[in-house]
C-alpha cells in the first residue's frame, strides 16, 4: 500500500496548487503519523494543498493517550506525577480522583509543519469503596489502543500488597474486556496481539493471562523496603514478580530518595504516555531495585517449587501463591472502609466552625455515655 501512496504522490505532486486525486484520501487515513512524515520529507515538492491534507487525515487519537494511576494509599502516586511533570509540590493525599495532563513536542528543525504535539491525560484514583466506579467513569471507548495503567503498592507495608493487586485485577479486567469487545475487529486484533506478543514462544504461554492494555506494577517506598528482613524481602520480590509475570505487566521498584530510580520512573511514565523507548535490561536480585519487562521472567525461575503441569492454570497459581503470601504477612481483614479521618486530618480541609461543632458533639456524646454507665450501676 505504501508504494501505491508514493506513486500517487509522484503523479499528483507536480501539479501546482492542486490537491491529490480522490484515491489519495483513504490510503492516507490508513497510515501512521511517522509514515506521513516520510512521505512529506521524501516528496518535498508537495503543494500547500497536499500538506493540508496530510494534516487533516491525522487522527487525533494518535496524538492523545491515557494513563490511569491507582493503587494503595501512601504509595507516592501524587509524587510520581509531580516528578514526571517536574513540579515542586509537597506530597499530598488525593481525595477520590484527580486529573492532570502532560504535553510533549517532537519538533524537527527542517520545518514547523513537522512538529508533532502529543497530549497525555493522567488520572489518579485513590483506593476505596468507589474505586471501580471512578475507574469506569474514564472514557476509554475510543482510546484503548493508547491507554495504559500503573498500579502502585507500598513495599514498606507488605500486608497490603497481594490484596491490593488481586482486587485491582479482578475489578478492572472484566470492565476492560467488555470495552475491548465493543471495539472494531482491527483494534481488537491489534490489542490482543500486542498483549500476547512477549509470550509467543514463552514456556508459560498457556498459563499467563495478559492484561487487556499495557500494565505496570510499581513498588513504591523502596528505601524503607530495604530495612525489611532479607527473607521477607525475598518473598515480596518473588510474589510481585509472579503476579506481574502472570498478568503480562512491567514490574519496577521506585524510591524518590534515589536519583537513578527517579529517572527510571520518569522514563516509564514517558513510555506509557508518549511511546518513548524503554530499557530492556532486567534485575531480579531482591537486594536491588527489581525491574522486569513483560515476558522476561519465568515461573520456574521465580519459584522452582511451583509445579507446571497440564492442571496448572493462572487461577490455581494466583490462588495458591496468594494464600501463602497473606498467611506469611498476617494480612488484616480488608473491610474496604474509607478512612473517615482522612479529611479531618488534612490541614486544607479544616473549618473552625465545623470542627468546633464536631468537638462539642463528641464531648456531649462522651458525657451521655458516662451517665448511661452510672445509671446501670
Amino acid at each position: 500500500m505504501l508504494m501505491d501512496i508514493f506513486q500517487l504522490v509522484e503523479e499528483n505532486g507536480s501539479k501546482e496548487n492542486k490537491a491529490p486525486i480522490k484515491e489519495f484520501y483513504p490510503l492516507l487515513k490508513e497510515l501512521s503519523i511517522i509514515t506521513l512524515k516520510k512521505i512529506f520529507f521524501n516528496y518535498h515538492f508537495l503543494t500547500t494543498d497536499h500538506i493540508n491534507i496530510l494534516a487533516s487525515v491525522r487522527s487525533d487519537d494518535e496524538n492523545e493517550s491515557i494513563l490511569i494511576l491507582c493503587g494503595s494509599k501512601n504509595s507516592d502516586k501524587s509524587t510520581l506525577v509531580s516528578k514526571f511533570l517536574e513540579r515542586e509540590e509537597q506530597q499530598y493525599q488525593i481525595c477520590a480522583m484527580e486529573y492532570t495532563f502532560a504535553r510533549w513536542n517532537a519538533g524537527n528543525v527542517r520545518t514547523v509543519l513537522c512538529e508533532e504535539k502529543k497530549i497525555g491525560h493522567i488520572y489518579q484514583i485513590e483506593d476505596g469503596l468507589d474505586f471501580i466506579n471512578l475507574f469506569k467513569s474514564i472514557r476509554l471507548d475510543n482510546m484503548m489502543n493508547n491507554a495504559a495503567v500503573i498500579v502502585m503498592v507500598n513495599l514498606a507495608e507488605p500486608a497490603e500488597i497481594w490484596t491490593t493487586l488481586e482486587q485491582f485485577l479482578s475489578m478492572t479486567r472484566d470492565h476492560l474486556l467488555k470495552l475491548l469487545m465493543k471495539q472494531n475487529d482491527n483494534v481488537q486484533e491489534m490489542l490482543i496481539r500486542k498483549a500476547a506478543k512477549p509470550y509467543e514462544s514463552h514456556p508459560d504461554k498457556r498459563i499467563v493471562k495478559p492484561y487487556p492494555i499495557p500494565l505496570c506494577i510499581i513498588g513504591g517506598n523502596y528505601s524503607d523496603f530495604q530495612n525489611i528482613e532479607p527473607e521477607k524481602k525475598k518473598i515480596i520480590c518473588r510474589s510481585l514478580r509472579l503476579i506481574a509475570h502472570l498478568n503480562g505487566a512491567t514490574l519496577q521498584f521506585l524510591s524518590f530518595k534515589m536519583d537513578n530510580l527517579i529517572v527510571r520512573g520518569r522514563a516509564l511514565f514517558s513510555h506509557f504516555l508518549f511511546k518513548t523507548s524503554l530499557s530492556k535490561s532486567i534485575c531480579t536480585d531482591f537486594n536491588k531495585p527489581v525491574y522486569v519487562n513483560p515476558g522476561a521472567d519465568s515461573i520456574s525461575v521465580i519459584d522452582s517449587n511451583i509445579v507446571r503441569s497440564e492442571s496448572t492454570t493462572y487461577e490455581t497459581v494466583m490462588k495458591t501463591y496468594g494464600a501463602e503470601f497473606t498467611s506469611i504477612f498476617n494480612k488484616k481483614e480488608n473491610t474496604n472502609k474509607i478512612d473517615e479521618q482522612l479529611f479531618a486530618a488534612k490541614e486544607q480541609f479544616k473549618e473552625e466552625a465545623i470542627d468546633s461543632l464536631n468537638f462539642e458533639r463528641d464531648q456531649e456524646l462522651e458525657r451521655y455515655v458516662k451517665r448511661l454507665e452510672k445509671s446501670k450501676l
